[in-house]
């Protein structure tokens, strides 16, 4: 049996604790018959082997007495003399011999006979295969625990339910099976955040085209930081704090304090809820119920996420937004205000990667890239591909493929 997630345990405590304790009183006396069981035979071994010894002592003494008779025979039987003077004795002698013999048999097959049943307790008290009343107790115990699953399920819950159970550290220490079986009682909503590995090969709006053909490695520096963070929560961690957050706010492009505090006063005032704006970049940016990786992915195929359930966004931090429903393509974009220099477990998600996806494990990239981390052109393909394109029967066969598929006014 898988053991039960801790919030299932203690779901059981507080919600069915007389079931609980019928399960486990059932369990304990299945137990204590199995226990009192194995004591038997441990003291049923003891016993043999005891009676083992002693019929070892006891067909030892019969043996050397056996011996002591055929050597008086042998020695009574060197002489002529001692057959005719020791005749009667030489046959009681004889008689003892074969009576002591047939003894020594009858002892031997019934020491045999103790030391096969000695060893058949011994295996099955050694057994690894576990006792049925174990397994009993062991099927008793997730039975009660199934059915606890499914009242989980079907339970109702309050607001500091979500707060408890959706906080990072649960949700980070969760399996991924009891990650699904958390989500059956609370509300299943999802929101995902794409992040960029490899090369930009397609942008999907027009005012979101930054790094289009360039190469990042967003997956790869997430992972080793083990955490999601806003754009703010990156430059904190990549310098010194101060130096950090001059870049981001781009101060090395004013020359004078008073510039710097002229754009400041607008970065941080009107349009503070305006696309690049101060707010929006100190925001970690999902998509509810869609992944909108044609939006803000890099490269087709290699398309790498990690999904939050929307219960953890609204129970644990500060968004704007919805995260309940999906749709809006572009405008579906959640901010959610984490703190800048912890960010978001990544443990708490569940990070999705194409599986079919053949990538550079340098480079985490799909393309071959050379010593700058740009993409290497395939000269020859692209010099094929222009030819065909510019050959004289092209455009009257793009024409008439265009006819056919309707595409054609």
């Amino acid at each position: 049996m898988e053991k039960p997630p801790q919030f299932i345990k203690e779901f059981s405590k507080e919600e069915s604790p007389e079931e609980r304790q019928q399960a486990a009183q059932a369990i304990r006396a299945k137990r204590a018959e199995h226990f009192t069981e194995k004591r038997a035979q441990t003291e049923r071994q003891t016993e043999l082997q005891q009676a083992t010894s002693e019929r070892e002592r006891v067909l030892a003494e019969k043996l050397e007495a056996v011996r002591g008779l055929e050597n008086e025979i042998t020695e009574f039987s060197t002489s002529r003399l001692g057959k005719i003077l020791n005749y009667f004795q030489l046959q009681k002698l004889r008689a003892d011999v074969a009576v002591g013999q047939r003894t020594y048999e009858e002892l031997k097959q019934q020491q045999d006979t103790e030391i096969a049943e000695q060893q058949a307790v011994s295996e099955k008290l050694g057994s690894e295969e576990t006792p049925p009343a174990l397994q009993e107790t062991k099927a008793m115990l997730a039975n009660f625990y199934n059915e606890q699953k499914e009242k989980w399920a079907r339970s109702e819950y309050i607001k500091e339910d979500i707060i408890k159970n959706f906080s990072e550290e649960h949700l980070a220490s969760l399996s991924l099976e009891d990650y699904a079986l958390l989500l059956k009682r609370f509300p299943e909503e999802m929101v995902a955040h794409v992040t960029r590995q490899g090369i930009r090969d397609h942008i999907g709006h027009v005012y979101h085209i930054a790094g289009e053909g360039a190469y990042a490695d967003g997956f790869m520096k997430m992972v080793e930081d083990g955490r999601l963070r806003s754009p703010l929560g990156v430059y904190l961690v990549e310098g010194e704090k101060e130096q950090a957050i001059a870049r981001f706010l781009h101060l090395d492009n004013f020359k004078t304090r008073e510039e710097a505090l002229s754009y400041l006063a607008t970065f941080t005032s009107d349009r503070q809820g305006d696309a690049g704006s101060y707010v929006d970049r100190m925001a970690v940016h999902f998509a509810t119920e869609e992944v909108a990786d044609c939006y803000y992915g890099s490269e087709k195929g290699n398309e790498i996420f990690v999904v939050y359930p929307s219960a953890y966004i609204a129970s644990q931090y500060y968004f704007s937004g919805q995260l309940n429903e999906s749709g809006g393509g572009y405008w579906n974009d959640q901010w959610v205000w984490a703190n800048e220099e912890r960010g978001m477990d990544l443990n708490a998600g569940l990070v999705f990667i194409p599986e079919e996806a053949r990538v550079d494990r340098k480079h985490g990239s799909r393309y071959e890239l050379d010593e700058n981390r740009n993409p290497i052109k395939n000269s020859e393909y692209q010099d094929a591909f222009r030819k065909v394109v510019d050959s004289p029967n092209f455009h009257d066969f793009a024409n008439q493929a265009m006819e056919i598929t309707g595409k054609l006014d």
